[in-house]
């Protein structure tokens, strides 16, 4: 939500600052870091200056990383810490996302001479203090008064820090500019002091008489940011001391076009279908910026069509739950999808999608040699704005346990491909891809109902819902018709998949599975066989054990 100048968000890769005196040749080194919450759990009085800091100015209240503080109205996050050091000395800046656009503040921890952390909220006015001069580590010294340090004391009140703005000692804020710093070349360190015109410094530089800094007559001279002789503090390595802190900044949040923000917007209307408070929040965030990007080029890309919208609602919802988005391909990983299972998916979807075929109309012979997970991929990324999504369920069952099973979204869009969880941990990656290919055989069975009756396929399978009503059909429509059509290019589909490593009647007998066994066409093959398909798919699936008739063809990847 918030970014540090120094170095990327999570690296606690450490680069070297030195910081010049002014009025002392040697240099006071700062080792710099950027640090998130899992870093600073083991810091005990870290945490423990925390957590005195929130009960100081937060009610109880946490959301996600971020903590809010109602009587301020800022957010403190935990995610993007930036840690300065020197010697005994060391500072935590957190920063603090604040409703008023004209501020920006950081939460400072600096250490004492005892290991505790006196703490600060240190208040940057953008009104006079560009961003960019806090970037290059210099702020015009006639403009430092506009960087305002309060203490946070232990009478649960925020109180005016009283303490001289000497840059003739040190820079107060630590951020990159030094050539050596390996962050770049900025101008901020060291400082140049022109004695006529007064010195530029960051956060700190004298007032040349004429802004002198905020101040209260109730603070304590002695816990400001010059941390003079009257307090005994935590020495540089080169024996001098002083509060310094690395700022934080803020990210912008990206901007979308007006279509995709008013879907957006949708989730935080009590009006709207996709009413959810914290989805918008969600997506409204600065760490979504990657996402939104995604999601806009993806409603735009499909000329922002009533399917492409509905996609981009399931998607969000999806994200905020933590699953994973494919928008080439219209799919959707549920967050309980555990990436065995997403290898093989992937392993399915084709290179490039710029094609369509439809299936109702092809002869069988072109059927059979389809690579036919694949291209129902295709056909949903390029067709009507259909998907799928994919989840993972514990003791999936219907009457029975079952392997896995396919739904229809209620916006009748996506159809949603649930696995047995149970059955990915005992199965082959085989067995697992051949359920993957079956299903989403369902998937497109699904679409053509809803799409495309009147084709030749829809009609076949109104014919077969009609039997099935009058009681004359073994077996439900859909796997009758997989049965009668597909199961050819199901088989060559999973040997494709598998890259032929097995004599053709293994995929041909793995083809074979749920319902299709109830079905005439299963019925209707040689009785010797029959058998050694139900065989082959009971050891593929972890219900009976390999032996030297049927030894184990796949491997067993989602243990």
């Amino acid at each position: 939500m918030l970014l540090s100048l120094s170095l990327s968000l999570i690296s606690c890769e450490e680069d070297s600052v030195d910081v010049e005196q002014q009025e002392v040749t040697q240099k006071a080194i700062f080792e710099t870091s950027q640090l998130n919450k899992s870093d600073i759990v083991n810091r005990i009085d870290l945490q423990d200056a925390l957590s005195k800091a929130k009960e100081q100015l937060i009610p109880s209240v946490q959301l996600k990383s971020a903590v809010y503080d109602s009587l301020n109205n800022i957010w403190i996050d935990e995610d993007h810490i930036s840690y300065v050091s020197s010697g005994d000395y060391e500072s935590y800046t957190f920063g603090i996302l604040d409703s008023d656009t004209t501020k920006l503040k950081n939460l400072l921890f600096s250490k004492e001479v005892d290991s505790t952390y006196t703490s600060y909220i240190i208040t940057y006015d953008l009104n006079y203090i560009l961003e960019d001069y806090i970037i290059a580590g210099t702020i015009p010294d006639h403009l430092t008064s506009y960087v305002t340090y309060r203490e946070i004391t232990t009478d649960f009140q925020l109180r005016d820090c009283v303490g001289e703005w000497r840059s003739t000692t040190y820079i107060t804020i630590v951020c990159p500019g030094d050539a050596g710093s390996g962050f770049g070349s900025g101008t901020g360190i060291p400082v140049e002091e022109d004695p006529d015109a007064g010195s530029e410094s960051v956060g700190g530089g004298s007032n040349n008489g004429t802004n002198p800094p905020p101040s209260n007559e109730t603070g304590n001279s002695n816990s400001g940011i010059d941390n003079g002789s009257n307090q005994p503090c935590l020495s540089f390595n080169n024996g001098d001391c002083r509060i310094v802190t690395n700022p934080v900044l803020p990210i912008s949040l990206n901007e979308v076009s007006d279509n995709t923000q008013s879907l957006f917007d949708s989730f935080n209307d009590p009006s709207s279908g996709n009413y959810n408070p914290d989805v918008y929040e969600f997506i409204q965030s600065f760490e979504q910026n990657e996402l939104r990007n995604d999601i806009n080029n993806y409603i735009r890309s499909e000329r922002n069509s009533l399917e492409a919208q509905g996609f981009a609602v399931e998607a969000t919802i999806a994200c905020e739950k933590g699953a994973e988005v494919d928008f080439e391909n219209k799919s959707i990983y549920d967050e309980t999808v555990p990436e065995c299972l997403k290898d093989i998916i992937n392993d399915f979807k084709p290179s490039q999608n710029g094609y369509t075929l439809d299936f109702t109309n092809l002869d069988q012979s072109l059927l059979n040699a389809l690579n036919l997970p694949g291209d129902i991929l295709s056909l949903f990324d390029n067709e009507e704005g259909y998907a799928v999504k994919i989840n993972v369920e514990p003791n999936l069952v219907n009457d029975n346990p079952i392997n896995a099973q396919t739904g229809r979204a209620t916006s009748g869009k996506m159809s949603i491909i649930t696995f047995n969880a149970d059955y990915l941990n005992r199965a082959t990656d085989l067995a697992i891809a051949r359920t993957a290919i079956h299903e989403l055989v369902h998937a497109y069975l699904q679409y053509v109902i809803q799409h495309v009756p009147n084709r030749e396929l829809g009609e076949s399978l109104d014919a077969l819902i009609l039997q099935s009503n009058l009681g004359v059909l073994n077996g439900d429509p859909q796997h009758v018709l997989m049965a009668e059509q597909f199961v050819n290019s199901m088989a060559l589909s999973l040997a494709n998949s598998d890259g032929f490593q097995h004599p053709p009647i293994e995929y041909q007998r793995l083809a074979w599975s749920g319902a299709m066994f109830a079905s005439d066409a299963f019925a209707q093959l040689d009785p010797l066989e029959q058998p050694n398909i139900i065989s082959r798919n009971f050891v593929e699936e972890g219900e009976s054990r390999p032996n030297v008739e049927f030894p184990l063809l796949g491997t067993k990847t989602c243990l």
